[in-house]
């Protein structure tokens, strides 16, 4: 019974594994990626980049594992269907009983890796992924504009310097040039040999130089200026995930928050999902591994192409199901601590009708 034990672990263990390292790097990059546009326009170094990096993929482990876990589940029991070892363990006596010996293992150390993940490192990673964020912005009004180095200042407005220095707030530069998108048919470009950029209140004083601005890719105007003012909307400086929010507050600052909070408001329902979500998320994998050990055992792909796009789509609407119950919770039309019950009720409820189908129909080989 050991060696059964350890022959089933080790084939979840190395199919997790693998599922796990593919989907980490691929979803690192993408969502890695889209997420460094927020902070590229404080022209951060490469560690820093690094690090950002490195923090989206602790991000992304609570969501993953589970996924990771309930393809490893599949595969699996597919590949003991493809080379008649499943059958050959029945052959030996083994039951579906002596099968859940080592499933409640595995499920068991997924959810300890997704429970501790889901409360701690998600969190973790996306309160230091934001304090980088802010640390670059307060060190992009600290110091001067960088010198022979292209800068994005806002989503329309482009600086390169030949020389710049800091005076008190002014960043003072000469040898000045301006790229401005106004909208995608009309686009402006300046020149000039000297200018003062005060950030904080959004002036820009260009002296002595030439302005040329496109209006529908057709005319050109052309203005020499000795002295031309631009405001310049920090927006960003203005956005709302600039603090922390609470997705990256610890449990105990969600619970001070929490006593902060008029009971029964939209923020209170909000925090207080967030509460209960970084507890009683780890336990849903329990029911969404025992649904892939009844899938797997159910159906007969022709591939296992097919397998993993019907595994990928199951754990979809698991998850979009997942977020519509806790939506009700954010809202306010469910108290949270139901939605996930009622969550975990209806994927335990679907269970038992299909391990019965199991019994009676048997095993798919």
């Amino acid at each position: 019974m050991k060696t059964f034990l350890t022959f089933i672990l080790k084939e979840l263990y190395f199919y997790t594994f693998l599922f796990f390292s593919v989907f980490l790097v691929l979803f690192t990059l993408i969502l890695g990626t889209i997420s460094l546009r927020d902070i590229l326009e404080y022209n951060p170094g490469f560690f820093v980049i690094l690090k950002f990096y490195i923090l989206t993929s602790f991000q992304l482990f609570s969501f993953l594992l589970p996924l990771s876990s309930f393809q490893a589940m599949l595969f699996t029991l597919q590949r003991l269907k493809e080379e008649k070892e499943l059958l050959a363990l029945f052959s030996l006596g083994y039951t579906l009983r002596d099968l859940f010996k080592p499933l409640f293992v595995f499920i068991f150390l997924c959810f300890l890796a997704t429970f501790f993940s889901h409360l701690y490192l998600t969190p973790y990673a996306k309160r230091h992924g934001k304090e980088i964020q802010i640390n670059l912005a307060q060190a992009f009004f600290e110091k001067p504009i960088p010198s022979k180095t292209p800068v994005q200042l806002t989503n329309t407005f482009y600086l390169y310097v030949s020389q710049s220095e800091k005076i008190n707030f002014d960043n003072k530069m000469k040898g000045v040039i301006v790229l401005e998108k106004k909208s995608p048919n009309e686009r402006g470009i300046y020149l000039a040999k000297v200018a003062t950029l005060d950030l904080k209140k959004g002036l820009f004083h260009l002296q002595n130089g030439f302005v040329f601005i496109q209006s529908n890719y057709k005319e050109i105007d052309i203005i020499k200026f000795k002295e031309y003012i631009l405001k310049i909307s920090r927006e960003y400086i203005k956005k709302p995930d600039v603090y922390i929010k609470r997705g990256e507050m610890s449990l105990s600052e969600l619970k001070e928050n929490l006593k902060a909070l008029k009971p029964g408001s939209e923020k209170y329902y909000r925090y207080l999902s967030e509460y209960y979500q970084r507890i009683f998320y780890g336990f849903s994998i329990f029911p969404l591994l025992f649904q892939g050990f009844i899938f797997g055992l159910f159906i007969k792909p022709q591939s296992r192409y097919l397998l993993f796009l019907a595994g990928l789509t199951f754990y979809l609407l698991f998850y979009f199901l997942y977020n519509f119950f806790i939506s009700l919770g954010e809202s306010g039309k469910i108290y949270p601590l139901y939605s996930h019950i009622y969550f975990n009720s209806l994927l335990v409820f679907l269970i038992v009708p299909e391990y019965i189908l199991i019994k009676k129909k048997g095993i798919a080989f």
